[in-house]
């Protein structure tokens, strides 16, 4: 790695020119890397992580595009000291965080209640709950209401006497990006929680 320290003509400079990155560091000198040219062709996980990027990095560009969303995520990466283009590209590359569900009070019957505790970098935009039975088939399903940073959900239905459920909870942000936690009837010992997660498909 080589480094340079920019005359006022070169102050702005960044990127990549003729197979050199230029890169400013928070002191502000700048650092200068040699890109070598890729001596196998890339793999199916490294184009399919190039496609995330260049899909994310779209997202970001319409995003920013809207004056109002840009004064709104320029301010909110200033707090948090963070690039407003990395801010909103890492939002969609990232899905949101399930970090505590309380089903202590849910017995499979209506009117009792689901909790969920969630985060994500940006915003958790919407938590859904569908309570699922006999053959994957659901029961119920709708969304989860914010109070005090607690999305809560009220059961509407009852869940048929000896029919094993699970609790399915999908976590969204505002990039779509989801996380969806899978948790067992706790009547049955061998049924054990799931995670998965699902992002906005890369054009």
């Amino acid at each position: 790695m080589a480094q340079a320290s920019l005359n006022p003509a070169l102050k702005e400079l960044r990127g990549s020119l003729d197979g050199l990155t230029f890169r400013r560091r928070a002191d502000g000198e700048a650092s200068v890397f040699v890109q070598s040219p890729a001596s196998t062709p890339p793999s199916d996980a490294q184009l399919a992580r190039r496609r995330a990027f260049g899909a994310a990095q779209r997202y970001a560009r319409q995003v920013l595009a809207d004056p109002l969303q840009r004064g709104v995520y320029q301010a909110l990466a200033k707090t948090l000291g963070r690039p407003t283009n990395t801010l909103l590209v890492g939002n969609f590359l990232n899905p949101p965080v399930i970090e505590t569900v309380v089903l202590a009070g849910y017995t499979g019957a209506a009117g009792e209640e689901i909790a969920v505790l969630a985060s994500d970098a940006i915003a958790v935009e919407s938590v859904a709950i569908e309570v699922r039975g006999t053959w994957d088939a659901i029961l119920e399903a709708g969304p989860a209401r914010c109070l005090h940073g607690v999305w809560r959900y009220r059961t509407t239905a009852d869940v048929p006497t000896g029919t094993p459920w699970r609790v399915v909870i999908t976590v969204q942000n505002r990039a779509g990006h989801a996380a969806i936690l899978s948790l067992p009837d706790p009547r049955d010992p061998a049924a054990a929680p799931t995670q998965a997660s699902t992002r906005p498909p890369a054009e």
